[in-house]
């Protein structure tokens, strides 16, 4: 067991026994070589490594394929010895975080993205190792927490909104740009409810007021933790945490092990939603739902008084046009999940609860598949396409495994299965039945009985189109667990589920850098000439050899300059007429 890990689970138990313990001296932590190895290992291992700060330095600076292994170690080496130096001296300083809009998913809006350096996001991991193992929450707040993801916030609905326990009105509330809008002298006062070391404290401000780069001018940061940094997601958690305390006191459920008379007394008052509305909060960073078990009136009263609270005592403001009240008929999206119950047995439905993915998560998934079998990429290799959709495809069912996806899921493979046919039919400028002849196959077995898109990779092993139908379907873990342990102090470690990210999606080009630079060659060669006709026009390149399913595997495909031919547009439509006519002359004579 390393000393990171020891030392981890100290602050953890330390954490559990003592609620009311401020931690002290813990900056030395930060100045150990071994946790700025780990935490820099960390960063260059993530998929952001690859973004530069504002010094311009990336993943590429400490793997540079034009130096030797030792030269690249002896970089790495230098970075984590003056960060360690500037670490004790008490002289390091974060610089201002590079500003860039990304787009919001499901809308033409964008959100602003703060990209600290190396270094910066190095510190930041050293202070994210050291605060969360002892960060507190309460059990129904699951938003990036180890162990954690969304089914823990999704999955007890399924028992909440049973035909028993009678919770039926839903507030589902959405914090405006919480991230941005955080006051700093509130967010460390929080963090100094546990943490008592002044330089810890005086390093969460010197990063919260780094400043802004926004296309060449630097602007004060005068609120909110920029999103992009990795200790930021936790900071807000921690911010977040006084609102848990609020509801917790004011409407929370007490436990029935420490708190034995007012767990009675509660569920005396909250009986039937009468007296008192009963309530189930469910927290996943700034998106929460309420479940109300009462009226609608009684909703809208505590929907009314979160809005206070979080505007007087913590400064944010709630969206107006998503938060908003909706009875669990009528259906709800909460974290890419539309949950909804049905009480008649209708439209193929029975009685009970369900949970699918979204339809602005499908339209998402749609037209990252559209893109990908656009006609802009009709040069891209068939093999390497058809193992991106898969990977597309894969890991959005596997987010939605633990629900009832299915019939979201046929409607996926539907879509997938037109895109691709009609991507080779203009590719290879062929017909749909000669698509089905030429690139698919019939495919046995238990998961077969069908003819399937499929293709042979470099030794010969087919790969076939997944498809979302196939993926199978999971119970998640218990529904409920209000004492939650602590990852750190787990003997087991709790279950992880990879999450799909769409915002550098494969498209199934990045893997043919070889006919892409031969491609290259041969239109160089042509000097913007057709080899046939000699007309000076746009070229196209055309393999004098094609490869063809069954007959011809694809390590025999022969991708060299000398049998790749740049000719122009008239010419490729006659030869691939031409192939289809002998194509139709064989297939007659049989």
């Amino acid at each position: 067991m390393s000393d990171i890990i020891k030392a981890q689970q100290g602050l953890a138990r330390k954490a559990e026994t003592e609620r009311t313990h401020h931690f002290e001296d813990l900056y030395h932590l930060l100045c150990k070589r071994e946790w700025i190895e780990e935490a820099l290992q960390h960063v260059l291992d993530n998929d952001g490594a690859g973004t530069a700060g504002m010094d311009g330095m990336s993943w590429k600076d400490f793997n540079d394929v034009n130096k030797k292994d030792f030269e690249n170690e002896k970089f790495r080496q230098q970075f984590i010895e003056t960060l360690q130096e500037e670490l004790k001296q008490h002289t390091f300083k974060p610089m201002p975080v590079r500003r860039v809009e990304i787009p919001k998913p499901g809308t033409n809006k964008t959100r602003p993205l703060g990209i600290p350096t190396i270094k910066d996001r190095t510190v930041q991991t050293l202070l994210k190792m050291l605060m969360e193992p002892k960060a507190d929450f309460y059990y129904f707040s699951n938003g990036f927490r180890p162990g954690r993801c969304t089914m823990d916030c999704v999955q007890p609905l399924y028992t909440l909104f049973n035909t028993t326990t009678r919770y039926r009105w839903v507030i589902e509330g959405d914090i405006r740009a919480c991230f941005d809008r955080i006051p700093h002298n509130k967010l460390v006062a929080e963090v100094a409810r546990r943490i008592a070391d002044p330089h810890i404290l005086k390093l969460i401000r010197s990063f919260l007021k780094s400043g802004i780069m926004d296309h060449g001018k630097l602007a004060p940061s005068e609120e909110g933790t920029p999103q992009g940094g990795s200790v930021s997601p936790l900071l807000a958690n921690i911010y977040l945490h006084r609102f848990d305390q609020w509801y917790s006191d004011h409407y929370g459920m007490p436990d029935v092990q420490t708190e034995a008379a007012k767990r009675s007394a509660w569920q005396r008052a909250t009986r039937k939603g009468k007296n008192k509305a009963g309530t189930q909060m469910f927290r996943y960073a700034d998106d929460w739902i309420i479940a109300v078990r009462g009226t609608q009136a009684q909703a809208q009263a505590i929907k009314e008084e979160c809005k206070h609270f979080l505007q007087e005592e913590l400064g944010l403001e709630l969206s107006e046009e998503k938060t908003v009240i909706t009875h669990i008929i009528d259906g709800f999206d909460f974290l890419g999940y539309y949950i909804v119950r049905c009480n008649r047995p209708t439209n193929g439905n029975i009685i009970g609860v369900f949970m699918q993915p979204t339809g602005k998560g499908l339209k998402r998934t749609k037209q990252k598949i559209k893109e990908m079998t656009d006609k802009k990429t009709l040069n891209d290799d068939y093999l390497h396409k058809l193992e991106a959709i898969n990977s597309l495809v894969r890991g959005w069912a596997s987010y939605y495994r633990a629900v009832n996806p299915s019939r979201t899921f046929d409607k996926l493979d539907r879509y997938v299965w037109i895109r691709l046919r009609r991507w080779l039919q203009k590719k290879y400028h062929l017909s749909s039945l000669q698509v089905r002849k030429h690139y698919m196959r019939h495919r046995s077995g238990p998961e077969g009985g069908y003819a399937e898109f499929a293709t042979q990779d470099a030794e010969g092993r087919w790969v076939w189109r997944a498809r979302a139908m196939r993926t199978k379907l999971i119970h998640y873990r218990p529904s409920w667990k209000r004492h939650w342990p602590n990852p750190y102090l787990e003997k087991r470690k709790a279950e992880h589920y990879v999450l799909p990210t769409f915002k550098n999606i494969w498209h199934g080009n990045s893997e043919a850098p070889i006919y892409a630079t031969n491609r290259r060659e041969a239109l160089k060669r042509a000097k913007g000439c057709c080899e046939r006709c000699g007309k000076a026009t746009k070229l196209f390149t055309h393999h004098k050899n094609r490869v063809k399913t069954g007959k011809r595997k694809l390590n025999q495909a022969d991708n060299r300059p000398e049998m790749l031919e740049a000719i122009c547009f008239a010419c490729h439509v006659k030869e691939h007429k031409a192939e289809r006519i002998h194509q139709n002359k064989v297939k007659f004579k049989k």
